[in-house]
Parts: C-alpha cells; structure tokens; sequence
C-alpha cells in the first residue's frame, strides 16, 4: 500500500490517536516494527526512516536495552559512532 492509498484511511488511524494518544499510537507501532524487524537482524531500523537512514550505522552493543550510546535502538550516527569507538580504544 502506498503512502497515498494509507492516506485515504487516515481517518480511522485519527480516531485512534485521538482516543488513545498519538504517542502511545506511535509507541505501539515501533514496537510492533520492531517485533518484524527482528527476523531481519534489522532491530531499531524503526526509529530511522527516509534519508536519515542512510546517516546512521549499527551500535554495536551486545544489549540495547541497556545501552546509553544507542538508548535501545541499536543504531547511532557515523558521528556518534566514531566517538564511541575512540572512548572505547582509551
């Protein structure tokens, strides 16, 4: 389904944002993202979409979850990337 075809049923997708919040609409949607991304070793590709996709890399943690690089999703910007790595050489 295009973008445009999903648009033509935005109406339900705005009722429930507005019923239930927009955020949690959202939080709801990457989590399930998420659950398909895994089976593709892709796990936090949820948060990056369109061009700034193409500016990030994978953290590299054993355990996003617990990760204070990637806060969870698994990926970085080559900048915060490479400052990682220089910490992790010292």
């Amino acid at each position: 389904m295009s973008f445009d075809e999903a648009l033509k049923d935005n109406e339900l997708l705005k009722q429930l944002g507005e019923r239930m919040g927009f955020g949690s609409l959202m939080t709801m949607a990457a989590h399930f993202w998420r659950q398909k991304l895994r089976l593709t070793a892709s796990e936090g590709a949820e948060y990056t979409v369109g061009p700034a996709a193409v500016l990030t890399t994978p953290c590299g943690c054993s355990r996003p979850e617990h990760c204070d690089w990637c806060c969870g999703c698994g990926w970085l910007t080559l900048r915060v990337k490479s400052e990682k790595n220089k910490r992790r050489k010292k």
